[in-house]
């Protein structure tokens, strides 16, 4: 009888230690978005939009909370210090909520706040972050003191942001034209691009040149082309907006390394510029010198994003699907190597909503606001709390680190009970032999 009853209390203190570690796991686990870092585990299913640089990544949150992670040795992240990298989501606090858009450049940032606002933040040798000056920052800091931006895309040591008036403007390194001001004079702040005249809707900074849709359904070019990335069939560098082709029908554009994809308002999706990987996904590694079609796959293309030698795109469907360098796993096919038409990505399902592949890795929204990476992690980019490269989509903000497994919290809790439901049975096995 002694012996059941000291087996009995080694149970019960077992049962006592799990569940004390369970609801400390559970409490490390469950942070709030008030909370400068992200626990594993924490702010599932409330994302909204997402924005990749070189390495680094900014999404916002359905609350219109800003965060950020990954390298962060030029302010990018926006966290007050200019050092290491931040390897889960941390809130980007200095500059309050109400964030609307954000836009990842190579080693800056900028974003777009509900009032019309526009901030920028890191790397600023090339007066890229249109503060007047040369100095990086590692807050937001506001530019200027207009309330009408819409919307505005980093590009390597360049951006280019569009008005609530359809005006577009630019500033940064223009050493290749990419500014669209008719020199190859670079700016420290703002300044209006007027050739083309106005009505702008949507605009991508790419390296080194720009691409950009008119409300009237045009698209024009600007900036480097020695890979035929401004589709006008030739390689001459552009110091001005000039229009590619006489197409009025194009939606949006995407200006990747070397090269662009572009959708049209019917869903169909063009390529053209380098294609040395098959990121142009027309079934070769044939550089192409004016847009070209995807013919293999039909049309319902909603979104897409050119990176460093790939695309990623989402159907009207939800699905989701990657093509050309398959490099760290970025196509997130399970590590099938280089491809040259485009491949579903099926392992975490579909319902896909927003993505961001500028350069060799990919954050991906669903439709339930869970926020997904694969690819390079070298600097902690993917946000999943490790370096570790990706090469399958792996949600972040999973106790695991990893696609959404058992988490630490659960087992405990799943042992506690176990262990208290034994100690019970032993209870009544005592009551029933007295």
């Amino acid at each position: 009888m002694r012996a059941t009853q000291k087996l009995l209390s080694v149970m019960l203190a077992a049962a006592f230690l799990f569940s004390a570690a369970a609801i400390i796991a559970g409490g490390e686990g469950t942070q709030n978005s008030d909370d400068d870092g992200m626990a594993l585990g924490a702010v599932r299913g409330g994302w909204a939009t997402v924005s990749t640089g070189a390495g680094h990544t900014l999404a916002i949150n359905k609350d219109g909370t800003l965060w950020a992670w990954g390298y962060n040795g030029d302010g990018q992240l926006g966290i007050g210090d200019a050092a290491g990298r931040k390897e889960v989501p941390t809130k980007v606090t200095a500059a309050g909520n109400g964030w609307a858009m954000a836009s990842a450049a190579v080693n800056s940032s900028y974003a777009i706040k509900t009032d019309g606002t526009l901030w920028a933040w890191g790397y600023n040798d090339d007066g890229q972050l249109g503060l007047g000056d040369t100095v990086s920052r590692n807050v937001p800091t506001q530019i200027g003191s207009a309330t009408d931006w819409a919307t505005v895309s980093g590009g390597q040591w360049h951006a280019v942001a569009i008005k609530t008036d359809g005006t577009m403007y630019a500033w940064g390194n223009n050493g290749s034209g990419q500014l669209g001001l008719g020199s190859w004079t670079g700016v420290n702040v703002p300044t209006e691009v007027t050739v083309g005249g106005g009505g702008w809707s949507t605009v991508s900074a790419g390296p080194g040149f720009t691409a950009a849709v008119k409300a009237n359904g045009e698209l024009w070019t600007f900036g480097l082309n020695g890979s035929y990335q401004l589709g006008l069939g030739d390689t001459i560098a552009k110091n001005v907006p000039t229009k590619v082709g006489t197409a009025t029908d194009w939606a949006t554009v995407s200006a990747g390394w070397g090269f662009c994809a572009a959708i049209k308002t019917n869903g169909d999706l063009w390529t053209w510029g380098a294609n040395a990987n098959g990121q142009l996904g027309l079934g070769d590694t044939t550089v192409r010198t004016i847009p070209t079609k995807l013919t293999l796959y039909g049309d319902n293309w909603a979104k897409v994003s050119a990176g460093w030698g790939f695309c990623a795109a989402i159907k009207t469907n939800g699905d989701l699907w990657t093509w050309g360098s398959d490099e760290n796993g970025r196509l997130g096919l399970g590590g099938t190597g280089d491809i040259s038409t485009p491949a579903n990505v099926t392992s975490a399902g579909n319902e896909w909503a927003d993505l961001s592949a500028r350069d060799d890795f990919v954050v991906a929204v669903k439709t339930n606001g869970d926020l997904w990476a694969w690819g390079a992690n070298a600097n902690g980019q993917l946000g999943d709390g490790t370096i570790v490269d990706r090469n399958v989509p792996t949600l972040i903000g999973a106790d695991s680190g990893g696609g959404g497994g058992i988490s630490m919290t659960t087992i405990l809790v799943i042992v506690a009970v176990l262990v208290i439901v034994l100690a019970a049975a032993a209870v009544f096995m005592i009551k029933r032999k007295r």
